[in-house]
C-alpha cells in the first residue's frame, strides 16, 4: 500500500514528485505486487492518475464518511456516485473509452509523457515573480 501522506502530496498540488514516485514504485515491482493508493483520494481525477501511472485500485476513505455524516446511506450512495462521475468525467476528457486506456502518457508532468523531465509550473510561476 501506498501511504495517505503519497496522495495527499498530489491533493495538494506536488503532482511531479508523486507521479514519479508511483511510477518508479510499479517500475522497481512489476507485475509481482498489487499497489494501493491508501488515502488522500479526493476527486475521480486523482483516481484516474493513480491507475494511470501503475496502480492497481485506489482506497477512499474521507469521502464516503463525509456522505455517511451528511446524509447516511444516502449521503454515501450519492458520494461514490459523484466520485464515478468525475472518474468518468475526466476518462471522457482524456479521450479514454475504458479504464485499461488511462496510461502514463496521458498524464501532465509525467516522467513517462514526454523525453524531458519538465519544470513544476509553481518553479516557473515564482521565478518570474523573481525576475
Amino acid at each position: 500500500m501506498i501511504s495517505t501522506r503519497f496522495m495527499t502530496c498530489l491533493a495538494v498540488g506536488a503532482l511531479y514528485w508523486a507521479v514519479s514516485c508511483l511510477a518508479e514504485m510499479r517500475d522497481a515491482v512489476g507485475d509481482a505486487l498489487e499497489l494501493i493508493v491508501d488515502g488522500g483520494v479526493r476527486r475521480g481525477t486523482h483516481v484516474l492518475k493513480a491507475l494511470a501511472l501503475g496502480a492497481n485500485a485506489c482506497s477512499i476513505g474521507r469521502p464516503y464518511l463525509y456522505g455517511l455524516g451528511a446524509g447516511g446511506q444516502a449521503g454515501v450512495q450519492r458520494a461514490l456516485e459523484l466520485l464515478r462521475d468525475e472518474v468518468m468525467r475526466g476518462m471522457a476528457l482524456l479521450g479514454c473509452r475504458n479504464i485499461d486506456e488511462v496510461t502514463a502518457e496521458k498524464v501532465r508532468g509525467s516522467r513517462f509523457s514526454s523525453p524531458e523531465r519538465p519544470e513544476p509550473a509553481i518553479r516557473r510561476e515564482i521565478a518570474a515573480t523573481r525576475s
